[in-house]
């Protein structure tokens, strides 16, 4: 079964509601990719963390933001997707 890619690459466009987001990380490809979480506040990110990608919508809170990272990690949806399962 093929997973759908639910991530928004960082060159679309910002969010507009301000609110929790999963996003994945990515400081070296070497060692991959890593589900975590940022604020937006609307305007800017909580922090300078190198992110690739969001969630396509926010959360209550930076728990369930990074829950949904875990939930749908890259990594392991192109790896399902690779593997035609």
């Amino acid at each position: 079964m093929k997973m759908p890619m639910s991530w928004l690459w960082l060159d679309e466009a910002p969010p507009v509601t301000p609110g929790w987001y999963a996003t994945t990380h990515c400081w070296d490809s070497a060692e991959g990719m890593f589900p975590g979480s940022h604020y937006w506040n609307g305007r800017n990110w909580d922090d300078k963390l190198p992110f690739l990608a969001r969630s396509p919508h926010s959360f209550a809170t930076k728990e369930a933001a990074k829950a949904w990272a875990y939930e749908h990690d890259m990594e392991v949806l192109m790896e399902v997707t690779e593997d035609g399962e």
